[in-house]
């Protein structure tokens, strides 16, 4: 670590100096503002490597622990323990000192005493580097998987601005097709609340050609017959999950796993 200076805070004029002086030609020092009696710095500070400071006047005192109750430190400068500092060494800390606060600091002397006392090196951390965000995606897309020995397709539709697929089960696909998707979605309450859902299945349904053998898609009917036909039968009511196809079919080997397990 690299030396300190610590100062003690009587809150008056001098303090601050300080504090700006040491700031200004070393480095921002510590600073104890609950030390105040002999007993305090004794305790606090009795095993550091280092000498507390007090100016009297012009004049710059420096002590070790020995004389606190003589003489009230207004900041000290300590090292790691078991480094070593001569007399020689003090004298140049010294004289540095009393250079900055008369304004008398030689391009020698803050050599000198950078050498002695390197100034602790402010790490400042980058910031956080931020993943780029994925474009949003603007289009809808559609896939889908089917399962012939089972007669299921699972449909994914991804739509532009949401964190979750729409992915629909059809079952009895070779005899039902495609046509119960485009109603099936319907049951998703964030479905159909712009134009651009209807657009985009007018599209589909165009894209899988279903008007040569359907017709007109008219979903408005559709969904009425659709509705109509699931209070007859219920288990034609639409599967819909807002998860991934994969995740759906892996859903979906499951429960046929299951199945068999039961007979």
């Amino acid at each position: 670590m690299a030396p300190f200076f610590t100062v003690f805070i009587p809150n008056n004029k001098l303090c601050g100096t300080i504090i700006n002086t040491l700031t200004k030609f070393y480095a921002p020092p510590l600073v104890d503002g609950i030390s105040s009696y002999p007993q305090n710095f004794k305790d606090k500070y009795g095993g550091m490597n280092g000498r507390y400071f007090r100016f009297e006047g012009d004049d710059l005192l420096m002590f070790d622990n020995e004389s606190i109750g003589l003489i009230v430190p207004q900041f000290l400068l300590s090292f790691d323990v078991g480094v070593k500092i001569s007399k020689d060494d003090w004298k140049t800390v010294v004289h540095f000192i009393n250079a900055i606060f008369k304004g008398e600091l030689s391009d020698d002397l803050k050599n000198a005493f950078e050498t002695l006392a390197p100034s602790p090196i402010v790490y400042k951390p980058n910031p956080p580097e931020s993943e780029p965000s994925p474009p949003e995606n603007e289009e809808y897309e559609f896939q889908y998987d089917t399962d012939s020995e089972n007669d299921i397709t699972v449909v994914e539709i991804i739509k532009p601005f949401t964190d979750r697929p729409y992915t629909l089960i059809l079952r009895q696909f070779s005899q039902r097709g495609f046509a119960p998707l485009f109603t099936g979605l319907y049951i998703a309450t964030s479905w159909g609340v712009c134009s651009k859902d209807y657009a985009f299945l007018e599209k589909l349904w165009t894209h899988l050609e279903l008007q040569k053998t359907l017709g007109p898609i008219d979903l408005m009917n559709r969904l009425k017959d659709d509705i109509n036909k699931c209070e007859e039968h219920p288990e034609l009511e639409p599967e819909m999950y807002r998860e991934t196809l994969d995740e759906v079919i892996e859903k979906l080997k499951k429960s046929r796993e299951r199945k068999h397990l039961l007979k």
